[in-house]
């Protein structure tokens, strides 16, 4: 059974710098950081380390309190960064320690659990009107021995104090933060004493699977190769192999069942434009199982197809081009299919594959597929990318974050 990777390919974003921001970050406490955080992934288990820091009782009284009788639904964080100190006092982006957001919607009131760190049971009420949720700055999230915690909203345009602004979706599922808006978790509730901050962060309800309309099914195959990830020689593939996919043709609709081979029931969906396939990034896979060896507890893992670009180091839709007289698809090079336990990032990944060729039609040639070795990759800390560094320090390689001593 396969292992779940923690690994982030895309370049880790130094411009987050404090500098850039119209906050005083000095303000920002350098604190203990907690690791190997997996927050509420199906209502299954999270992890998290101890820290030295002792609780002292929470002012319960004051807490936001959800509705009883209504569950909450998993919504996942698409994009977004929250910005922390660690121990040491090095800037970092903690985002990638959330999987999943706690949501309950009660007519006109949103409630919203999981956006602080350091109190990630806590709670916050904010109200919907039309297609905009308003979440009043300044809530209590807890209480410990550094004192309370708040939920703040702070407007980076007019550097003040401000309610949380999101724009909703009831639709597609979707809240999106207003983009001159920080979420601070800070320990003043009328000014700011940062521990840490959210900003562009994006929400999605947790998706649907694909469903194809009814149409012939025909028999394809796809040819490629599995990718490892090993940090002194970046990408590694193996050997190419074949399997069967089944293929729905509904115009300038193209569905795929069984493209990724661990949710061989699962659709994905493409659309035909300009000689192209294109398959959008983030489409849901399904439910993941996974088995303690040690424990034999059960863990499950929603999953996502997320499409990779080892060119640019970025997210990207999978794109083949269509050769629709031969009934062949051939992918871009230097991309990769991720199967990822977010939509739009690459983490806690399942598998790395190329999908070289997907056919109606597939000759014997196996052997012929050339699937290229990725040159390696070089980007500094503010994303520029470079044919090799000259200087000794930290450098994305590959998406790998390496010391260059």
């Amino acid at each position: 059974m396969k292992k779940f990777t923690l690994i982030t390919l895309l370049v880790f974003i130094a411009s987050l710098g404090f500098a850039q921001r119209n906050v005083d970050f000095s303000q920002l406490k350098s604190i203990p950081v907690k690791q190997n955080v997996l927050k509420k992934v199906k209502g299954h288990s999270r992890t998290a380390a101890t820290t030295t820091m002792s609780k002292a009782p929470r002012k319960a009284a004051s807490l936001v309190e959800p509705p009883l009788g209504k569950e909450a639904e998993e919504w996942y964080i698409t994009d977004g960064h929250f910005v922390m100190k660690d121990e040491e006092g090095n800037q970092i982006d903690a985002a990638d320690q959330w999987l999943s957001i706690g949501v309950i919607i009660d007519g006109n009131d949103i409630y919203i659990q999981g956006l602080p760190y350091y109190f990630d049971e806590a709670w916050v009420k904010g109200t919907i009107s039309g297609s905009t949720v308003t979440i009043p700055t300044g809530q209590l999230v807890g209480t410990d021995d550094y004192g309370d915690e708040y939920i703040v909203g702070f407007n980076k345009e007019t550097e003040s104090i401000a309610d949380i602004v999101f724009a909703y979706d009831s639709d597609k599922g979707t809240l999106t933060l207003d983009p001159t808006i920080y979420i601070v978790e800070s320990g003043s509730q009328n000014n700011l004493q940062i521990w840490g901050y959210w900003f562009d962060l994006a929400l999605l309800k947790d998706p649907e699977l694909v469903t194809p309309p009814a149409g012939e099914e025909e028999d394809w195959n796809v040819l490629g190769t599995e990718v490892t990830v090993s940090e002194k020689e970046g990408f590694v593939y193996g050997d190419p192999e074949q399997y069967p996919v089944k293929v729905i043709k509904d115009g300038s609709d193209f569905y795929v069942q069984g493209l990724c081979k661990d949710f061989p029931e699962a659709w994905v969906k493409g659309t035909i434009a300009d000689g192209k396939v294109s398959f959008a990034t983030g489409q849901y896979l399904g439910v993941y199982t996974e088995t303690d060896e040690e424990s034999g507890e059960e863990y499950q893992y929603d999953m996502f197809l997320v499409g990779f670009s080892a060119g640019t180091g970025g997210i990207s839709d999978l794109v083949f081009t269509y050769d629709e007289e031969n009934n062949m698809l051939t992918f871009e090079e230097n991309s990769l299919m991720v199967i990822s336990v977010v939509p739009n990032s690459v983490m806690y990944y399942l598998y790395l594959f190329i999908p070289a060729q997907i056919s109606k039609s597939v000759e014997e040639g196996i052997s012929t597929v050339n699937i290229k070795k990725q040159a390696n990759v070089f980007y500094n800390l503010q994303g520029a990318k470079m044919n090799r560094p000259t200087q000794k320090g930290l450098y994305i390689v590959n998406g790998k974050k390496v010391v260059v001593k």
